[in-house]
C-alpha cells in the first residue's frame, strides 16, 4: 500500500513514520493524502490515485500520526462498505490483509489537482460541525462528477467499482 503524502503530511509524520524518497507509478493501491483544516481540527483526505474516490478522518494528535496506518484501514473499511458494498473479497483486492505501508511525496499533479477541488468542496461544509457528517461527506465528494483528458466523465464511485470489478450480485 503506498500513501503518497503532501508536505504537510510527511512534515506531521517524519517523525513517527519512515518516508522513501522514490518516483512511484500509479497503481490500484496507491492513495494520495493531504491534511486539511476545517474549524481548527486538522484531517487527512485520502483519495485513491486511479479512481479519485475519497474519505476523510481526524489526524489532531501524535496518535494519529503514530497509528495511520491502522485509522487508515479502519476507515476505508467503512467508505468500502458506505460507498461500494459489502463484499469483503473486492474489499480484499483494494486492501490485501499482508499489504505493507509505504509513505512516499506525491508526484501527480492530476491528482493533486483533484483533491485541491474537493478540498474547495469541504469549504461548503465548514460552517458546521463536520466530525458527524463525515459520511455525508464522503458521498458528496465521491458523486461528484469528474472529467478525464479526451472528455469522459465520471463519478469516482463508479470509476473504482469498475477498476474493482465490483458485481453488486455478489
Amino acid at each position: 500500500m503506498i500513501l503518497c503524502c503532501t508536505k504537510k503530511v510527511l512534515d506531521k509524520l517524519k517523525k513517527y513514520q519512515p518516508i522513501e524518497n522514490i518516483k512511484t507509478e500509479i497503481d490500484l493501491h496507491t492513495w494520495y493524502v493531504d491534511l486539511i483544516t476545517v474549524k481548527r481540527k486538522n484531517y487527512f483526505l485520502c483519495v485513491h490515485a486511479q479512481s479519485l474516490t475519497a474519505f476523510m478522518f481526524y489526524a489532531g494528535t501524535r496518535k494519529e500520526y503514530i497509528n495511520i496506518q491502522q485509522l487508515f484501514k479502519e476507515n476505508m473499511k467503512a467508505f468500502f462498505v458506505q460507498e461500494i458494498g459489502r463484499s469483503s473479497q473486492q474489499f480484499e483486492k483494494l486492501l490485501p490483509e499482508d499489504r505493507t505501508f509505504r509513505f512516499v511525496k506525491t508526484n501527480s499533479r492530476s491528482v493533486l489537482g483533484n483533491m485541491r477541488d474537493m478540498k474547495m468542496m469541504l469549504d461548503y461544509y465548514a460552517d458546521e460541525s463536520i466530525e458527524n457528517r463525515l459520511p455525508e461527506i464522503t458521498h458528496s465528494l465521491n458523486i461528484m462528477i469528474r472529467s478525464v483528458k479526451g472528455g469522459k466523465y465520471f463519478t469516482p464511485t463508479e470509476r473504482l467499482r469498475g477498476i474493482i470489478g465490483y458485481d453488486e450480485s455478489e
